[in-house]
């Protein structure tokens, strides 16, 4: 496939910024009317694509029948032989554009019909939480960086996509008897309909529990559903179950429905490994599946996770590359208390600067601060005496 711009405008000046220039540059022609007539020239041969992505007037109808794909990119009416670009293109974030045409990876989530009329506002982001094995206390993990997102100002959405498990729905409902939304009163429609607003729950962010037990919901429509509710909030956390290196090989698994097409159009993940000779080791065997799986290693988040029996003989494997090492945090056991009291909204120094360095990393621009944290933490902590959860 072959895809050429041509023309100005707020969406050809964008992907001019991010793509390298032989990808979208036509080989000739010093303005439209020449790289016209050099595309007339040159036909798209029979089985192959070519598009182009165009904003000034030229006699377009002679290169949509020399086989190219013309989208109208530019001001007012489509000139004759364009078209528009589909509504699908239209309401996905400029990375997934580029990928889609180019197969380049850039970060722009701001959404294609927001670029090409000049707004600003962005599609949200989506980060992916899973792990290789359970017990890593990823579900906690979820709620913590969503109530952080939500304090730091974010429309933050939290959605449980665990269905075997539904965790998240058993920490704020432990006897499933309340009427709450789930993914599965989704019906295309309106994103908000299957998401339970956080002061009905107690907590800074909104959330979308995994459908009700026995009930399964296609991997499909929580793609469809959270690429809807991007469009809403700013920072949507998914909380995944685990997956394995040969869940990219299997089309049924969040691996390949979910995680790849996330991470491959620019969202980041965030693995969480449980320290140990064993579990790190397997975590090494699906972090080594990724790079065949097309997730670039710019996007890989990892964090491990120290249990407290096993506090002093922890062991830092490297993981650079796959991914961005983003620290080790060990929870302590007052935290453990608090989160079986299913209490929300406590802070515990030995989770607090790592998880800031996860939404700084996955949130470059929303004013994290790692540093100020780890500061905090070692006045809370006596200058880094191991401190104890505390109620904020």
């Amino acid at each position: 496939m072959v895809c050429y711009i041509v023309g100005g405008g707020h969406l050809n000046d964008t992907l001019r910024r991010e793509l390298p220039d032989e990808r979208w540059r036509v080989p000739s022609g010093r303005d439209p009317v020449e790289q016209a007539h050099w595309l007339t020239t040159r036909p798209v041969p029979p089985g192959r694509h070519g598009f182009v992505f165009a904003s000034q007037s030229a006699p377009w109808a002679q290169v949509r029948d020399a086989g190219w794909r013309i989208y109208w990119v530019g001001d007012g009416r489509e000139p004759f032989g364009t078209e528009p670009l589909p509504a699908v293109a239209l309401q996905a974030p400029v990375s997934d554009l580029a990928y889609r045409f180019w197969h380049v990876r850039v970060a722009d989530k701001r959404l294609v019909i927001d670029v090409i009329e000049g707004r600003t506002r962005r599609a949200g982001t989506v980060l992916c939480v899973t792990s290789n094995t359970g017990g890593v206390g990823k579900t906690v993990s979820s709620r913590r960086l969503a109530e952080r997102a939500a304090q730091q100002g974010l429309a933050t959405l939290l959605v449980d996509g665990n269905m075997l498990q539904s965790s998240q729905r058993s920490f704020f409902d432990p006897a499933h008897n309340k009427p709450l939304a789930t993914i599965h009163e989704w019906r295309g429609d309106d994103a908000r309909n299957a998401v339970n607003r956080g002061r009905t729950l107690g907590v800074p962010y909104d959330v979308t529990f995994a459908p009700p037990v026995g009930v399964t919901v296609a991997w499909g429509d929580y793609m469809s559903f959270i690429r809807e509710a991007r469009k809403l909030w700013q920072f949507v956390v998914l909380d995944l179950d685990r997956i394995s290196a040969a869940d990219f090989n299997d089309p049924s698994t969040a691996a390949t429905n979910v995680v790849q097409p996330f991470v491959t159009g620019g969202d980041p993940m965030l693995l969480i490994v449980k320290a140990g000779v064993q579990t790190q080791g397997d975590a090494l065997g699906l972090l080594a599946a990724f790079p065949d799986a097309g997730l670039p290693r710019e996007l890989v988040g990892i964090k491990d996770t120290i249990p407290v029996e096993m506090d002093g003989q922890y062991h830092r494997l490297d993981y650079t590359r796959y991914g961005t090492f983003l620290g080790a945090e060990r929870q302590s056991a007052q935290a453990g208390q608090l989160i079986a009291r299913g209490e929300s909204g406590w802070s515990d120094p030995g989770l607090d600067v790592v998880r800031e360095r996860v939404l700084a990393w996955a949130l470059p621009d929303a004013g994290f601060d790692p540093r100020r944290v780890e500061a905090a933490v070692a006045v809370a902590t006596g200058g880094g005496r191991k401190g104890k959860g505390r109620r904020r």
